[in-house]
């Protein structure tokens, strides 16, 4: 019974082995081997022909008279976008004043063009009239220089100077400085150096000083001043209301001057300006031998102890030696750097 049992579970696995393993190649095999399947092919069967159709005549129309032809329908207006017609509107408009322009540009060059041919007729008319009044102005400048003559000899002249002109007719008087001065009737008061040139000119309120060689050393008119340096500097002052002026040394450069007092001294306050910068100081004016100078006045003082120092630095005397006096080369050139053997106070070097 054992055997038997045995002998059937062996061949029971045997069996699913088998399965198994014949399972996955037949459906290999399926895939592999293409079987064609059956086609359905029908009988032929013949179908017969449609019979042809038979012609029709169709009768021709008369031709109708253009009279009598039917009018085409007339075709409504297409709508215009709103957009179009104010680009056509702009349009016009800027032809319209282009034309304008045109017009007026054309006016004018018309205008300017008469314009010039009449300044042309004028310009030949006043030369003609020259032309015609040369004569007669040659025939004044004679009679005048013949009149001038005449005088020049009838009348004495002054003595005249080295630049061989001849002096103003007038009263003269001497000079204490040397030279001489004239009045003229007509009020014009001249001065003259010993050498006989121009030093000086006045009439009314204005007065005038010259350099030997004949050149403006200042000006004074109408409450101005002109000074001409000698290295061709010029400055200009003139007076301002308040007793101040205005003083300009150059182009740029200058100030304005203005009094003032303080503690029952006269001082002078200077806005001065030069390369584009303004400032400002204080002077305080005193005369010497009739010539008004200036003097600069700080705007703080310190305390008269920190200027002790300047009147009183010592009291006694003070000994100094330099630092290098041991070196090497001090024994040749220690002459030359030899201090004084001791400083005194300050007294005697006053």
């Amino acid at each position: 019974m054992n055997a038997t049992m045995t002998s059937k579970n062996t061949m029971c696995i045997f069996v699913t082995i088998l399965a198994l393993t014949m399972t996955p190649a037949l459906a290999w095999a399926q895939y592999k081997i293409y079987i064609p399947p059956k086609v359905y092919t029908p009988p032929k069967v013949s179908i017969p022909r449609p019979a042809p159709r038979p012609k029709i005549s169709i009768p021709k129309q008369p031709k109708v008279k253009q009279s009598q032809a039917k009018q085409p329908k007339q075709k409504s207006p297409r709508k215009v976008p709103k957009e179009k017609v104010q680009k056509t509107n702009r349009r016009k408009q800027s032809q319209d004043a282009k034309r304008e322009r045109k017009q007026q540009k054309q006016e004018r060059q018309a205008q300017q063009h008469q314009q010039k041919l009449q300044q042309n007729e004028l310009k030949q008319q006043r030369k003609q009239q020259q032309e015609q009044e040369k004569p007669q102005r040659k025939q004044e400048k004679s009679g005048k220089r013949q009149l001038k003559q005449d005088k020049q000899k009838h009348s004495s002249p002054q003595p005249a100077a080295r630049s061989g002109q001849t002096e103003p007719q007038g009263r003269v008087t001497p000079l204490r400085a040397g030279g001489h001065a004239i009045d003229t009737p007509s009020g014009n008061h001249y001065e003259f150096s010993r050498e006989g040139k121009l030093s000086g000119f006045s009439k009314g309120g204005t007065e005038a000083t010259f350099r030997r060689d004949g050149s403006f050393k200042t000006v004074k008119a109408n409450g101005m001043q002109i000074e001409h340096g000698a290295a061709g500097v010029r400055t200009v002052q003139s007076s301002i209301p308040g007793g101040g002026r205005l003083v300009g040394t150059g182009p740029g450069r200058g100030f304005i001057e203005t009094p003032m007092t303080r503690g029952g001294h006269a001082y002078v306050v200077r806005t001065c300006v030069a390369g584009g910068r303004v400032s400002a100081a204080v002077y305080r004016p005193y005369f010497y031998r009739g010539v008004v100078y200036y003097r600069y006045m700080p705007g703080f003082f310190f305390a008269p102890r920190f200027y002790a120092w300047a009147y009183y630095p010592w009291s006694n005397p003070v000994m100094f030696s330099w630092g290098w006096f041991g070196a090497p080369w001090y024994g040749f050139y220690g002459p030359y750097f030899a201090p004084f053997a001791a400083y005194p106070p300050t007294p005697r070097y006053g």
